[in-house]
This record gives C-alpha cells, sequence and structure tokens, in this order.
C-alpha cells in the first residue's frame, strides 16, 4: 500500500504541555508525520502515514503478529474455518464497546463489509474483498443487493464469512482492511463524520484535535477494553516535512520517536548516545520503477530492460540511501509469502554493455533518436537523490536525456495513473504477508493500481490461481514465475532495493519493532520506563 513519498517543509511550534486529572503531567508521546491525511475513515484512509493516526483508533476484527507470522485474536476472540476453506465464523469479544459507549457487535461487522464493497463508498478496498460470496457481481454492478453478499450475523456476537474460493490469505486481508465502522455516525454526519466532534471509535484512542496541516492530537480511550493497560495517555502528531527538521527536533527533545533519514544514518551510528537509541531491521517494502507499457518507446520490452540493465542498485543503495536497504531483483521483499531471494537469478542485473545493446536492438543504438524521457517523482529532498542518481545512470549509459519532473505528494498518485511520465518511482509496502498484496493490488491488468498499464493475461493467470492455491509451496511457485515475467521476461518495473528501518527513540521509551509496525500502529504497547 505505501505510496510513500516523503514531503518536506519544518515549521517552527511552540510545545506545550496540557495538565489532566490533579495537575499530574500525563504520560504523552509527540511524533511527527509527514503528509496530510486525506482521511481517517479506516474504510478509505489508504497509505502507511494515515494509517498511523487511523489504526491507534479502530480496532481490526483479526489482528496479526509479524514476529510470530501468525493472526491473533482482537475483535474476534476466536474463529473456526471449514474444512475447505469457504466458510469462517467468528465468535466477537463481549467487552468490545464504541466510544459512545454502545457495545460493537457482529451487526456492525457486517455493515462495514457492505459499505467497504458498495461502490458508492468509493472505498480502494473494495475488490480486495472479492473472494466472498457476491463481491464481485456488486463491484460489476450486476447487483444492487448488499444484502447479498456473503457475510451475516449469526447472532449479536457471531458473524459468518462465505467465500467463492479458499483464500489462503483471509485472516491476514481481514487485519489489513476489516474495521469496523459506526453506522448512526456516518448516517447522521455523513462525510463529517470523522470530525473531532463527531468522531466514534473502537481503538485505544480518540480523536480529541486535527488541525490540517499543524497537529492531530490522539488521547487515551477510556472505554477501550483494555484500557487499563494502554500507558500513553496522549499522542501529538505534528506535520513536519522536512526530515533534516524532524531531526532536529528529536535532538531538541520536542519528538520522542523518529525514523532517520539515510545522509544522517552515519553521523547517528558515530554518535554514542545516539547509536544506543537506534533501532535497525528490514522492513516489509519495495522501491521500485515503473514504466508507462502502452507509450512508445516503452511499449517495447527491449527499451525497458535496458533501462533496468543501465540500472545500478548496489551503488543506489551503498551511496545514495545508505540506509540498510537490501537490493531489490524481485518485487516480494522477504518474510512475505511468495519472496524470492536473489541468489534464484531472477531479474535484470547491473550491465552496462548488456544495456546498450538493449537499445541498440530496439532501434536506438548509442541513444540515438530516444525520446526526451519524463521522469516522475515525489518532491521530497529523498526522492530528488534518488532520481538524480538514476538520470546520470540512465543518461551516461545509454545516451538518453531525462527531464525531471517533481510534483507533490498530493496530486503525484493521480498524475502517475493519467499518464504523465513515462518512468515514474513508487514503494509498494506490506498491507498483509501474503504475495497477493504485492502482485495482486498493484499489477492485475483489470484489478491492480494501473500505473504501468500492461496487458499480460499470463500474469494474471498467474496471481489468480495463486489467490485460490491453498498449497504454500504452490503458490510461492505461482508468485515466483508472476515475478519473472514482471521483473525480467517483460522488464515492467524495476525493483531497486528492499526497505530497512531506522528509527530513534529516546531511552525513556519502551517500544515494539517490526517490519511493518515502525509506524507507531501500536502505540497502546509503548511504555515509559524512565523520566521524560
Amino acid at each position: 500500500m505505501w505510496r510513500r513519498m516523503f514531503i518536506a517543509v519544518g515549521f517552527g511550534f511552540l510545545v506545550v504541555f496540557s495538565l489532566l486529572g490533579m495537575g499530574a503531567t500525563p504520560k504523552r508521546v509527540n511524533l511527527a508525520i509527514t503528509m496530510e491525511p486525506k482521511s481517517i475513515d479506516p474504510n478509505i484512509a489508504y497509505g502507511t502515514e494515515f494509517l498511523r493516526v487511523v489504526n491507534n483508533l479502530f480496532l481490526p476484527l483479526v489482528d496479526y503478529d509479524y514476529t510470530k507470522q501468525a493472526p491473533l485474536p482482537r475483535i474476534a476472540e476466536s474463529w473456526t474455518v471449514s474444512e475447505d476453506g469457504l466458510t469462517y465464523i467468528f465468535h466477537l469479544r463481549k467487552d468490545v464497546k464504541w466510544s459512545d459507549g454502545k457495545p460493537l457487535t457482529a451487526h456492525d461487522v457486517v455493515y462495514t463489509v457492505r459499505r467497504i464493497v458498495n461502490p458508492d463508498t468509493a472505498s480502494p478496498f473494495g475488490f480486495w474483498f472479492d473472494m466472498i460470496k457476491g463481491v464481485k457481481e456488486v463491484a460489476a454492478g450486476e447487483s444492487a443487493d448488499l444484502t447479498a453478499i456473503g457475510v451475516k450475523a449469526i447472532d449479536d456476537y457471531t458473524v459468518e464469512f462465505d467465500l467463492v474460493y479458499p483464500a489462503a490469505y483471509f485472516l491476514q486481508l481481514l487485519y489489513a482492511v476489516m474495521r469496523p465502522v459506526p453506522e448512526w455516525a456516518i448516517e447522521e454526519h455523513g462525510e463529517k463524520w470523522t470530525r473531532p466532534e463527531n468522531i466514534v471509535v473502537n481503538g485505544p484512542y480518540l480523536l480529541t484535535s486535527w488541525e490540517p496541516y499543524n497537529e492531530i492530537v490522539l488521547k487515551k480511550n477510556p472505554l477501550y477494553y483494555d484500557a487499563k493497560n494502554v500507558e500513553i495517555e496522549e499522542v501529538h502528531f505534528y506535520y513536519v516535512k522536512e526530515p533534516s527538521t524532524i531531526f532536529s527536533m528529536y535532538l531538541t527533545g520536542e519528538l520522542d520517536s523518529i525514523r532517520v533519514p539515510g545522509d544522517l544514518l552515519d553521523r547517528v551510528k558515530a554518535d554514542p548516545n545516539l547509536a544506543k537509541q537506534l533501532h535497525t531491521g528490514s522492513s516489509a517494502g519495495v522501491m521500485y520503477i515503473g514504466f508507462r507499457c502502452d507509450k512508445p518507446p516503452f511499449d517495447n520490452p527491449l527499451v525497458r530492460k535496458a533501462f533496468a540493465a543501465a540500472t545500478d542498485k548496489e551503488t543506489l543503495v551503498k551511496e545514495v540511501r545508505r540506509s540498510g536497504e537490501q537490493v531489490a531483483f524481485t518485487f516480494i521483499p522477504p518474510g512475505i509469502v511468495g519472496h524470492v531471494p536473489n541468489s534464484e537469478g531472477i531479474g535484470i542485473p547491473y550491465d552496462p554493455e548488456k544495456a546498450r545493446e538493449y537499445l541498440a536492438q530496439a532501434g536506438y543504438p548509442n541513444g540515438e533518436g530516444f525520446p526526451t524521457v519524463k521522469f516522475g517523482f515525489a518532491a521530497t529532498t529523498s526522492d530528488k537523490k534518488i532520481a538524480e542518481a538514476l538520470q546520470a545512470m540512465w543518461q551516461n549509459t545509454l545516451g538518453v536525456k531525462i527531464e525531471m519532473l517533481p510534483r507533490e505528494h498530493k496530486t503525484y498518485f493521480e498524475t502517475i495513473q493519467a499518464g504523465a511520465y513515462n518512468i515514474f518511482r513508487l514503494s509498494w509496502g506490506a498491507d498483509f504477508p501474503d504475495g497477493h498484496d504485492f502482485l495482486y493490488y498493484t499489477f492485475h491488468t483489470k484489478y491492480g493500481e494501473g500505473t504501468i498499464k500492461w496487458d499480460v493475461v499470463d500474469f494474471d493467470s498467474l496471481v489468480e490461481k495463486a489467490a485460490r492455491t491453498s498449497d504454500l509451496a504452490e503458490r510461492k511457485e505461482l508468485y515466483k514465475q508472476a515475478q519473472k515475467l514482471l521483473v525480467e521476461d517483460e522488464a515492467a518495473v524495476i525493483p531497486l532495493f528492499w526497505y530497512a528501518y531506522n528509527i530513534l527513540t529516546k531511552p525513556y521509551i519502551e517500544r515494539p519493532y517490526s517490519p511493518v509496525c515502525t509506524w507507531e500502529l501500536r502505540l497502546e504497547e509503548w511504555r515509559f520506563v524512565g523520566e521524560k
């Protein structure tokens, strides 16, 4: 889901600590957010930065532990699955309440699924539920009867899902997108239901303030079922675009935990105190270059292969990013079902001579006659460095001209979809730990994001079959074949690297770290272990 592009402009502010209760200072953490959320409706919000807020307000039906690589109870305390994998029955906790005091029931789950798949909602997750009976018919306009889809409340605390195929990743999918919302609040307030004065939540925190492009404030939800174990009472997200400003604010104590910009990582490691506060690890995401495969000259696979072979990923990782990332030749990162190690030889390695050979075979020897390439990327400091490095590699190796077209995040993705660029930089991070998330939702020719505009039915067949296959070994082989088509045979994208996380956290805070929990998705698990 990451189309994660870091944006930047700093601002100054005075941190004012409010008081709670009998004059006691609340246990509070201050964090930075680099994008202004378009929405905090959990059925609509899309993108990692937004989920840092959303996932602390709304609980998932099923949770997931990336360390143990297993689904966990959350709203659903238990579940059963039929032998054929087509029927899931979930038994809900009876102590989960909405912040207005109403109990959360199976009817809320049913309402939410229907709302997500309703075309009128325009949820980006609607077609993700295509394994549920009746959803494809609704999406195709063949049926308008949302009550006929395969989800029903057996009683107030039991809900049943009926599937059309045994999706092996169904529980993980529920973790990613199934967060119940309050029907009555939405009916009363419409699109304004997520404003602080209207919103009704069920998670560990309440939304108490939202000043666009300035500050979002969360406070502990006293009606959260496990409120007694939530130690952090307030969370302040400050909108700060510039990574260097974020780093400075951490040094001055204005922020309590940050992601370290790559160009500052060496400085952090060299500082004895900061080095002790640094937490690193692999992150379940990939940065890549995409091509518009339907437009000349990139409608020719030889041209795309030429650019792939001219891309020096080692230099990009070691000299430009410098953040501990791992060079990627396939798309799915380590730790995700379907990952193919680089050692298996899939992908196009850096080979300048081969790159020039591919371009000559395509009819452009030494770049002669090749049109100017429009290269799109997010208008951020970090993206600009990557783009400049790639521009130099491609121009120097292939003899082509690359026009740099940075764009602000707010309209960047839509501009890609509109076809403004020949080449563009994007990222994808795990919504859930399965290749279906990385391949089907991104590059399926009908149901994907629609960025590369290719038409390879063999790829569609492979990822569709993988979605319907229960055997893990077979699924991995299908994802391997699909990735070979994507990054080698068709070279529709160039995987650059798999992400790493580098997090600075103040020594008085203890918090979890995992491949997808590095964006403060579980603030209820944070603890103070010393004086601030």
